[in-house]
């Protein structure tokens, strides 16, 4: 069966609907997961702490400053990193050392502090680990990197994208435009 006219378009512009609605929920379920992350440990330092980390990318923030929100504005006010990435060192379960590195990529507000990402490190297998840190901070944080999360987002971003464009466009060729092929030669059309 070949779909030709107002069944195409309709077909396509249900195709685009789908795609747009499935990759939107994606979308939103992973933005849900995001916000519902926790911090795994808070601690002063010089100091540590063991957790239990899964397998994933964690980072290490700083609280550096403090936030206040007022209605839609918020008022921060910052502070200087006192903690370097060389000074983070992380333990695995039998006490291997775990490589850290650089990570000045993430900010967060929330409960009245600005925190600033430190040092980041993978964890390949899922266990106790200890993470050390050797400069004195007020408060240090330990949670699960968002990044890796969000760039898994960019195929369903795209997919609805293209649902969107699709949708839009049989919306278009429905009220005037054609997706049928030109008339033959010779052929008239009124």
């Amino acid at each position: 069966m070949i779909l030709r006219g107002n069944m195409l378009k309709v077909t396509v512009g249900l195709v685009g609907v789908v795609c747009w609605v499935a990759a939107a929920l994606f979308v939103f379920a992973t933005a849900v997961q995001l916000n519902a992350m926790s911090p795994v440990a808070a601690w002063r330092t010089p100091g540590a702490v063991t957790a239990e980390l899964e397998v994933g990318e964690w980072i290490l923030l700083e609280a550096v400053g403090s936030s206040i929100e007022v209605g839609p504005v918020v008022y921060e006010e910052w502070g200087r990193r006192s903690v370097h990435w060389r000074d983070v060192r992380v333990s695995g379960p039998a006490g291997e050392d775990i490589p850290t590195w650089k990570d000045y990529t993430q900010t967060e507000t929330g409960d009245g502090s600005v925190l600033v990402s430190v040092a980041s490190f993978r964890v390949d297998e899922r266990g106790v680990y200890k993470v050390d840190v050797s400069t004195p901070s007020e408060r240090v944080v330990l949670e699960e990197s968002v990044f890796p999360r969000l760039l898994g987002l960019w195929p369903w971003v795209v997919v609805s994208f293209l649902g969107l464009v699709t949708a839009t466009i049989a919306c278009l060729a429905m009220r005037g435009g054609s997706l049928t092929p030109p008339a033959e030669s010779g052929d008239f059309v009124a």
